[in-house]
């Protein structure tokens, strides 16, 4: 999968992160071994996150603040039942 995206975007560093992060050397080092023949350009640097478990929770949250913020006036505006009679 890195080998595809490293291809893709030519990324310079591919970022581990979640509740697997604190556990995935072991597949991180058999990724950097494996990178170099599996591509044709330079294998980006692969490496842990040391931002924990809760990255993602903590990331989808400030997203869905950051939404919430970007648009709470976007509100439509709407009449009531009685305003749309005396029209």
């Amino acid at each position: 999968m890195v080998g595809i995206f490293g291809s893709l975007f030519d990324v310079d560093r591919v970022i581990v992160s979640g509740a697997i992060a604190a556990g995935a050397g072991p597949i991180i080092d058999a990724a950097i071994a494996a990178l170099p023949r599996a591509l044709d350009l330079p294998a980006p640097e692969i490496v842990a996150s040391g931002l924990g478990a809760d990255i993602v929770s903590i990331g989808a949250v400030a997203a869905a603040v950051e939404a919430a913020r970007e648009n709470a006036l976007d509100l439509p505006v709407f009449a009531l039942p009685e305003d749309c009679a005396r029209a």
